[in-house]
């Protein structure tokens, strides 16, 4: 979706189950829109309805903290100072994405933050982002509103270094005279391990469900998959061969795919 609220290239998310991995803050009203048929995102407008003003959690807050630079129009086609990357050109359809959690995998590895370490944990990295941009990520990421302050440093670190940079490319490649350009958002934190549990989807987490290989892990260890899991690595890789052969990842039986 655009910056505006209008639709463009399609976007989707894949999510786990209601409830799995928790919600911790403003991620809850997102995943509840995101959460249907509890795993794939619906929502595609009807044809000559006007634009619905949904947006992806992530989004709201980089436009606040200049995370993602607005972008009106279709990029040039040989690119512009303000838009770097608009000068990128495909000639095939593309697909990229992220998952909601990629940093977990590396803050939950250290001593629990307190409240006053999380604000130092954000000056130090934001400080000299833009005038005020510390105290403003801080505001839209209150400590109080998660599990504990780490998971608040994943919330920011994970939007910023990976959902809003994804979200940049995938803008920065689509245009009107462009091939259609696809994205997504994995949510899913696996059911049966009660350490991957707090990791949620972590970094790398997707990889098992698009290989179809849950049992063995890419982390290492062996894992035992839920049938909800199982479904949704099916779903997963049928995705990716419907993309893969006709650069759409739609298909017949499958969930709907937000455009």
């Amino acid at each position: 979706m655009r910056e505006d609220g209008t639709y463009g290239n399609s976007e989707a998310a894949l999510s786990g189950s209601a409830g799995a991995g928790g919600t911790d803050g403003a991620r809850a009203p997102g995943r509840a829109w995101l959460a249907v048929g509890n795993h794939l995102v619906a929502g595609k407008p009807s044809p000559g309805s006007p634009p619905r003003r949904t947006w992806w959690p992530a989004c709201v807050r980089c436009r606040q903290t200049r995370w993602c630079k607005p972008a009106s129009t279709a990029p040039p086609p040989g690119g512009s100072a303000s838009n770097p990357a608009s000068c990128l050109k495909t000639r095939s359809t593309s697909c990229s994405g992220s998952n909601s959690d990629e940093r977990t995998i590396f803050n939950l590895v250290t001593p629990t933050l307190d409240p006053s370490g999380y604000a130092n944990t954000i000056h130090t990295q934001f400080d000299a982002l833009a005038a005020g941009a510390d105290d403003t990520i801080l505001s839209l990421y209150p400590a109080a509103d998660y599990t504990n302050p780490n998971y608040a440093v994943n919330a920011v670190e994970s939007d910023a270094y990976f959902t809003c940079n994804t979200r940049n490319l995938a803008r920065a490649v689509s245009g009107a005279q462009r091939p259609r350009v696809w994205r997504y958002l994995f949510t899913h934190a696996y059911e049966n391990d009660a350490i991957l549990n707090t990791w949620r989807a972590f970094h790398s987490a997707e990889l098992a469900f698009v290989s179809g290989n849950l049992q063995t892990l890419l982390i290492g260890g062996s894992y035992s998959p839920s049938s909800a899991e199982t479904a949704l690595a099916e779903q997963m890789m049928n995705c990716w061969a419907r993309f893969a052969a006709t650069g759409d990842p739609k298909g017949s039986g499958a969930a709907p795919w937000l455009a």
